[in-house]
């Protein structure tokens, strides 16, 4: 007599005798893929990260030379005399440019001597400075930073114009207009960013 068997066995217990882990090649390829993705994400941060910190520069550096063409308008157009070299106002070195002038805002009989000096002055790790000295009657009467981040080299000099456009030399009451220039602080690899602000005088 055929005997029959009481146990019944499920189709699919025979894959229950594999393993449910993963294996040696799968772990790699995850890792090599997570290795991928990780190198992409870490070159997209630190591409976003440099872009945000030149424009953070620049934003600065171009509100900086905002303010500066704010004061080196009128101070150009107000100048008696226009001349390079040590001031007695603020500062006795460094001056890109010295602006002299008479103001009459008290009384006509009375005159205030007034100087006006833009001195390149130590700054930070970003570079040096340019800061704005005005004095009235030898006294120190304001002084600010109109450029920061600037080279540390060559930071900022002026050129002075006749009425014919002619380079006038140390300026002098003969320059009918100034150009101050700031030259920013860029990485090597970069071209050179120069400014230009040019202020005619009034007196000229």
């Amino acid at each position: 007599m055929l005997r029959l068997s009481t146990q019944w066995q499920d189709p699919g217990d025979r894959s229950r005798g594999r393993s449910d882990g993963v294996t040696l090649i799968e772990l790699v390829v995850v890792v090599a893929v997570m290795g991928i993705v990780l190198s992409g994400i870490t070159a997209l941060l630190l591409v976003s990260t440099s872009a945000t910190q030149k424009a953070r520069e620049q934003l600065n550096q171009d509100g900086g030379l905002r303010l500066a063409s704010v004061y080196f308008n009128p101070d150009v157009q107000s100048a008696d005399l226009v001349e390079r070299g040590t001031s007695n106002c603020g500062s006795n070195s460094g001056a890109v440019i010295v602006l002299s002038g008479t103001d009459y805002r008290q009384d006509l009989n009375s005159p205030i001597e007034t100087t006006v000096s833009y001195v390149v002055t130590n700054g930070d790790a970003n570079g040096k400075s340019l800061t704005r000295y005005a004095c009235e009657d030898g006294e120190l009467t304001d002084e600010v930073v109109v450029a920061e981040g600037l080279d540390s080299t060559v930071s900022a000099w002026a050129e002075c114009r006749d009425t014919n456009g002619d380079e006038v030399q140390g300026c002098g009451a003969e320059a009918s207009s100034v150009t101050l220039i700031t030259n920013a602080q860029v990485p090597e690899s970069e071209p050179p960013s120069v400014h230009r602000m040019t202020a005619a005088r009034r007196s000229a």
